[in-house]
């Protein structure tokens, strides 16, 4: 039986709250310790914060030949790639993100 994936909406009007961090926390733990096929939706506009961070991580793993051979290291061990991370456009992520949900247990936003 397939199950519908859970939607979680981490929000809160004041900025500086980690709103971000325990996104990617939250989003880790269900993909890496519980082995979930996660997506997660930056909501965090202008800034997309999310995205900023993940890119940057692609930077520094393109860039290090060490940081690389252990991110295939943590493929071949958890037969997982990394989670995605789409930023969302403002009052349409539902939307947008809808379509690229199957095959996700879990969806934060």
């Amino acid at each position: 039986m397939k199950r519908n994936p859970l939607f979680v909406a981490l929000s809160n009007p004041k900025g500086g709250m980690e709103k971000s961090t325990f996104t990617v926390l939250l989003a880790s733990y269900f993909h890496c310790l519980n082995g979930y096929n996660v997506l997660v939706v930056n909501c965090d506009y202008p800034q997309h914060s999310i995205s900023a961070m993940r890119d940057k991580e692609v930077g520094n793993i393109e860039k290090n030949v060490h940081l690389r051979c252990m991110l295939c290291g943590q493929f071949n061990r958890t037969c997982k790639k990394v989670y995605p991370v789409l930023a969302g456009v403002p009052g349409k992520e539902l939307e947008t993100t809808l379509p690229l949900t199957g095959g996700c247990d879990h969806s934060l936003f």
